[in-house]
């Protein structure tokens, strides 16, 4: 049999909650090497949520566990070629789901 090739991305009891509401319970994920991954399902299930909680927490471990600088890019591709990068520190990760996808990068705004 052959091994499973290495996992790149491990996720391991990731939770999010939003207020009073537990929007994602105990989610665990390994993505194997050189694999797509896709998120599908009806409005309201919490594909976004997991999305966004899983970037708050590869980006927090990244800068508290292996001191990587992470930053933000403003405005999606126009602001990656127009230079709009923010360095973001714990406290601008842990409120990126209110900043959406325009911190992270992935707006539609395209030149």
């Amino acid at each position: 049999m052959t091994p499973a090739p290495p996992s790149v991305a491990l996720l391991s009891a990731l939770s999010y909650r939003h207020g009073s509401v537990l929007a994602l319970d105990v989610i665990d994920l390994a993505i194997p090497a050189a694999r797509m991954v896709g998120f599908i399902g009806p409005d309201g299930v919490g594909k976004s949520a997991f999305v966004n909680a899983a970037i708050r927490a590869i980006a927090k471990a990244a800068m508290n566990e292996y001191d990587i600088k992470v930053i933000g890019i403003h405005d999606g591709f126009r602001g990656l070629v127009e230079n709009r990068v923010t360095r973001l520190d714990n406290r601008t990760v842990s409120g990126i789901l209110t900043m959406g996808g325009t911190i992270l990068g992935t707006s539609r705004d395209k030149p």
